[in-house]
């Protein structure tokens, strides 16, 4: 795996008081130092349950404003730490395997033109716990985002990224909204960047499933996205 000093955890945090410190502990216990956590406006503890981790760099918006505002704010800052090369994008909401984090940054050093590693949680045909209808959704989701950008991709909105540090620019969102994903996968196109999918696993709990987005928010998605592709044809 690559230095570890030199990479750095992001996670985008909107009430999420009762996994974060869990999250956050089993980075830490992994040997991730570098961890920021932009806390989203959240109206529960989650700042302070953050804040029992003086080693954890926390950045708070004063009201909620979206998933991609907290995304951006996140990335602009790390952007602007010298001593960073790559950014992990990290839920707070416990989905996330440490493990699959610690394989993708170990496909990145062997490969140094990879510019960002995708987690995709259907490489592996043991992920059996993705509720029916959210599998559904995602994967007409992803055959409508490979029909609109022309990406090889199977998951099209898994929050598991490595970003190498020369890409982040390409990749900051506008949206501040749940469409940031779609964005960020028009930026790679774009930017020509080059990528690569990596298996994830992604634990659904109860908890987890509450905190996700709705199967509707697919088709809110899928307007934002044809609305954006009609912007881009028109004045770029």
């Amino acid at each position: 795996m690559c230095n570890v000093d030199k990479v750095y955890i992001l996670i985008r945090a909107y009430n999420e008081c009762k996994m974060i410190g869990v999250v956050l502990q089993d980075l830490l216990q992994a040997g991730f130092q570098h961890i920021c956590v932009v806390n989203d406006g959240s109206l529960d503890c989650t700042a302070q349950e953050v804040k029992k981790f003086p080693e954890v760099t926390l950045i708070s918006h004063p009201m909620n404003r979206g998933g991609g505002a907290a995304l951006a704010t996140g990335l602009e800052y790390l952007q602007s730490q010298q001593n960073c090369d790559y950014v992990v994008t990290f839920d707070a909401d416990g989905q996330h395997n440490v493990s699959c984090v610690q394989g993708m940054l170990g496909l990145v050093e062997k490969n140094k033109n990879i510019d960002v590693v995708l987690g995709s949680r259907f490489l592996i045909k043991t992920n059996t716990n993705v509720p029916v209808l959210r599998r559904m959704v995602l994967f007409l989701g992803t055959i409508f985002l490979r029909l609109m950008y022309g990406l090889k991709i199977t998951d099209a909105h898994n929050g598991l990224k490595v970003i190498k540090k020369s890409a982040i620019g390409s990749l900051i969102p506008r949206n501040d909204d749940f469409s940031y994903a779609s964005e960020m996968l028009y930026g790679i196109k774009k930017a020509r960047l080059h990528y690569v999918e990596y298996p994830t696993h992604i634990l659904y709990t109860e908890y987890s499933r509450q905190k996700g987005q709705s199967s509707w928010n697919a088709f809110k998605i899928a307007f934002l996205t044809i609305m954006h592709k009609i912007k881009v044809l028109v004045f770029e």
